[in-house]
């Protein structure tokens, strides 16, 4: 099962299907959630996922809500001192918007924020469940998560000149380790943390130099002593293990700094560099030519219910462009409407408009058919791009510089002459 799929289990089973376990069958609830948990929720979940579980709304805790005075809530919000906030306004002595309550925080709860639920009576009396479901992180896809979510203050945050005297440096530092922690609890594992010792501080080291050097290991005790009182919580249900059961490795950019300054050559990276003007979100917008002879603009989600893309994503171009060839060639050989338009003229290749006609003629690989003949569009696109830009002979000139063939003077030279 891939990360992602474990983190929607969770969030079925030990939210809302032990949320709504006591109602009757024909009672629907609602799930509210802040901008953390919108995010969380969203990069593992669709609307269809709660439906099926009858969740039948979801709600953003910020804004203003109808009140449904006979329905059950779910909360799922991360525990910070606003969501708090809200969660209490809900339940005012006087209005509370609803009948019972099933809070679930993302990660541990403060004690302060503990000890306000506590004066809250009119809460505490339609509280049906208090949990932390210590789930924070965001899924990419089944074996990738990040913890920043899209943040592009973190980089500056964490490494900037003024680190060591900004607070945002800790609430960060906080922020990774409680979502590193969240992916463990996820996974049920206990890991044997390992991570790049940084260099002692010495006299004339730039600003922020120290902080810089010793992430990795500031990151490593604080997640060692996160999950330690994590386990010593989750002891009852015995849900998570006692010994080290895999390993931990933390390191920075320091290990490769050369790699964000060289163009990347794989399908996906590719994808989200040359493309990025009509890839938003994951989403693919282009057009194809319809049988009336106009322009149809048309959009498909690049994700791993894609099984082209998940065997593309991380192959170079060149051998992504290959194994489409070698996927066409099948389809030639088992389409014979193809194999007539191949000997008709006397060509290697089918263009998009061939595909359109074996779609249309063969039900059967009519949905394989349509996924290939996106991927041929988009990796003729992307070959097209990188020869028009010259990446080809700038991506040589980048390795000949990392591997040290090359000096500033080759760099210069060819910039100069685009």
């Amino acid at each position: 099962m891939g990360l992602r799929e474990v983190a929607r289990e969770r969030l079925v089973a030990e939210m809302v299907e032990s949320s709504v376990k006591d109602l009757p069958d024909n009672e629907w609830t609602l799930l509210v959630v802040d901008e953390t948990t919108t995010k969380v929720l969203s990069s593992v979940c669709s609307v269809s996922h709660l439906v099926e579980k009858r969740v039948s709304l979801v709600e953003n805790i910020q804004k203003k809500r109808q009140p449904l005075p006979n329905m059950t809530v779910i909360y799922f919000i991360s525990p910070t001192q606003g969501s708090v906030s809200r969660l209490l306004a809900d339940f005012q002595a006087k209005n509370p918007l609803y009948k019972r309550a099933c809070v679930f925080f993302s990660s541990q709860l403060p004690k302060q924020e503990l000890e306000r639920i506590k004066q809250s009576p009119t809460l505490l009396s339609r509280l049906g469940a208090l949990k932390e479901l210590n789930l924070e992180f965001l899924a990419i896809d089944s074996r990738g998560f990040t913890t920043a979510g899209a943040r592009e203050e973190t980089l500056k945050d964490v490494f900037g000149e003024d680190a060591n005297s900004s607070g945002s440096y800790e609430r960060e530092m906080d922020l990774i380790v409680r979502r590193l922690a969240s992916v463990f609890a996820s996974l049920k594992e206990m890991p044997a943390i390992r991570f790049r010792m940084g260099k002692p501080p010495q006299e004339g080291d730039p600003v922020g130099a120290s902080e810089r050097q010793l992430i990795s290991q500031r990151i490593a005790v604080a997640l060692h002593a996160e999950l330690t009182d994590m386990r010593q919580k989750m002891a009852a249900d015995d849900s998570f293990p006692n010994t080290e059961t895999c390993d931990l490795v933390i390191v920075d950019r320091g290990m490769d700094p050369v790699a964000p300054f060289m163009h990347e050559w794989t399908y996906e990276c590719m994808c989200f560099d040359l493309l990025d003007d009509v890839i938003e979100n994951n989403i693919f917008k282009y057009t194809i030519d319809t049988n009336k002879g106009s322009e149809e603009e048309r959009e498909v989600v690049l994700g791993e219910q894609d099984p082209i893309w998940v065997e593309l994503r991380h192959k170079h171009i060149a051998e992504a462009s290959l194994l489409l060839n070698d996927k066409m060639n099948y389809f030639k050989s088992a389409n014979k409407l193809a194999k007539h338009k191949a000997n008709q003229g006397n060509q290697d290749d089918i263009d998009t408009g061939d595909l359109k006609q074996m779609v249309e003629s063969l039900p059967q690989y009519r949905e394989q058919l349509k996924r290939l003949s996106l991927h041929v569009h988009i990796a003729t696109k992307l070959n097209t791009l990188a020869k028009q830009m010259g990446l080809h002979e700038i991506g040589k000139l980048e390795q000949d510089l990392v591997y040290g063939n090359a000096t500033s003077k080759e760099g210069i030279k060819l910039l100069g002459a685009r």
